[in-house]
């Protein structure tokens, strides 16, 4: 009876591997039938269950095969995974510890540990469990791979980098770590390193694994190298893992791919966030200019001010997510992102004049009264703007109010909140002697026509890297933005350098080192602010 057990499993585990599911579980059943406690049956028809969907009915067989009293690590690894996918977390990392008790070097106990914790943000104890993997698996290459993520994770590049070098070591052509190398070195600044293990990241994978070659793109363009980038950026949108992918494509037009627009109707659109609409919206002009008619789709909190600022255009408030606008037959349509791959090839493509918004002349006039009357006798109107609401890099890019305590005390600016969002906190524990005035009760975040007539009633913005950035610079206002570093820096700030081939009236202040060491960059604008305020003070009326 035993044997004949044992060649019936052997056939149905047969027919599990050959993918012949419903004869494998009737062999199963068939042994249960004589053998209700065969713990390798009740185990195996679970992992049935838990891959069709019936969890409860897989614990069940389960808990069947470890009552036998037979302990099998892989009955305590495979409940522990229909726990987890019941999203019973405590009680399936309490499974993999019982299966790891039973096999320490149990690799897949380990790891889908480690992975539940990450999953559910706890990356300490995720860190730990790569740790533990790694020294009881030291040949697997998936313990230095997930510590390497959890390196990144908590900031830690350099440390992510010698991680994933050592997977690399243990499994050498692997194209996801080779990916991941290159965002890590990208992410200290190594760019050179990064495009190597991007492109070999890229052959190892072959032409289906897109996001190296994304990757690729993104570390080109922000080298000045734009025909290439654009190049490889364009592939973002078949790129499952790219954060920036844009919308599904509603559109029945083809999409432009630089033709002749002589006698050609076109419709550009936005895909991504406001800052990257308005930067983008630079090129707007030259391809107003060579079509025939050209349509803007834009969030509508744009609308007014792209109205304004391109008035041979017809602009629409367009959201993604609601129903398409009517805008009627067209030849071509183009997100505004894209325009840049036809008509950015180079940094001599940029054109030498690039103030393209106009804001509500009227509504300046009175901001700059009303900002004139809050300075009193200080010459000088400074914006200030400090964080980001990115939410992938809004952090790294942000800094606090208080970081700005020495240049709110300057005697001769006077500093006007820009900052989006609630700021009331911050501004109060301003101690005496630094000032951030309120005034001009309005909308940072939706009325973005009153902030851009705001924003141009001042002499200078000081900002992080943000919308307020974007719009200064394309107001032609003179803008000094604190970039960060390279792991939170967007490439259309370039690696080097302190001016900007999209703004001319930028100035950039970078932080130092890979962590974002920002003191010397603020010391910067201190003393830069400095210059200027004498300047201001030596021009005001009726000094001579």
């Amino acid at each position: 009876m035993i044997s004949d057990a044992r060649e019936l499993l052997e056939r149905a585990v047969a027919l599990h591997q050959a993918g012949r599911i419903a004869d494998a579980a009737a062999v199963y059943t068939h042994v249960l039938r004589d053998d209700p406690a065969n713990a390798d049956a009740l185990n195996l028809l679970g992992v049935i269950a838990d891959a069709e969907g019936r969890r409860e009915e897989a614990l069940a067989l389960f808990d069947r095969a470890i009552a036998s009293g037979i302990e099998s690590p892989e009955t305590h690894f495979n409940r522990a995974n229909t726990l987890a996918a019941l999203k019973r977390r405590d009680e399936a990392l309490a499974g993999y510890e019982l299966a790891i008790g039973l096999r320490a070097n149990y690799a897949d106990a380990h790891l889908n540990a480690a992975l539940l914790l990450r999953k559910y943000n706890r990356r300490d104890e995720a860190a730990a469990a790569f740790a533990r993997m790694a020294a009881a698996c030291p040949q697997d290459p998936r313990a230095p791979f997930g510590r390497g993520g959890e390196a990144a994770a908590a900031g830690d590049f350099t440390a992510a980098i010698g991680y994933m070098r050592d997977a690399i070591a243990l499994q050498p052509g692997w194209p996801q770590a080779l990916n991941d190398l290159g965002s890590y070195l990208n992410a200290v600044g190594a760019s050179r390193e990064a495009i190597a293990a991007f492109e070999q990241s890229a052959a190892a994978g072959g032409e289906t694994y897109v996001t190296p070659r994304v990757n690729l793109g993104l570390a080109r363009l922000a080298r000045g190298e734009l025909a290439a980038g654009w190049d490889g950026y364009a592939l973002r949108n078949a790129d499952p893992e790219n954060p920036y992918r844009a919308p599904p494509v509603r559109w029945p037009w083809p999409q432009w791919q630089g033709e002749d627009l002589r006698g050609k109707d076109i419709f550009v659109w936005n895909d991504q966030g406001v800052g990257d609409a308005i930067l983008y919206a630079g090129i707007v002009p030259e391809i107003v200019a060579a079509a025939r008619a050209c349509v803007i789709g834009c969030e509508p909190r744009l609308a007014p001010l792209f109205a304004r600022s391109f008035p041979a255009a017809r602009v629409v408030a367009y959201v993604p997510s609601a129903p398409a606008p009517d805008i009627g037959p067209c030849d071509f349509h183009s997100p505004l992102l894209d325009l840049g791959r036809w008509r950015r090839r180079a940094l001599s493509d940029f054109p030498s004049r690039r103030i393209y918004l106009a804001a509500d002349r009227n509504r300046t006039a009175n901001f700059r009264d009303d900002l004139r009357a809050q300075a009193d006798t200080k010459p000088l109107l400074v914006g200030l703007s400090w964080r980001s609401a990115n939410p992938i890099y809004g952090a790294a890019k942000s800094l606090r109010l208080a970081d700005f305590i020495p240049h709110l005390r300057d005697p001769q600016a006077a500093f006007f909140n820009l900052q989006y969002g609630d700021t009331r906190e911050e501004i109060d524990q301003l101690p005496n002697g630094a000032v951030l005035h309120e005034t001009a009760a309005f909308d940072r975040f939706g009325d973005l026509d009153a902030l851009a007539a705001y924003i141009a009633a001042l002499d200078l913005v000081v900002t992080v890297s943000n919308t307020t950035a974007h719009l200064a610079g394309a107001l032609g206002v003179p803008t000094w933005v604190l970039v960060p570093p390279a792991r939170a820096r967007l490439w259309y700030w370039f690696e080097n350098g302190t001016q900007s081939p999209w703004y001319p009236a930028v100035r950039i202040f970078r932080a130092g080192g890979d962590r974002g060491d920002w003191s010397d960059s603020l010391a910067a604008v201190r003393d830069a602010l400095s210059v200027v305020t004498g300047v201001a003070l030596n021009c005001a009326p009726g000094r001579t």
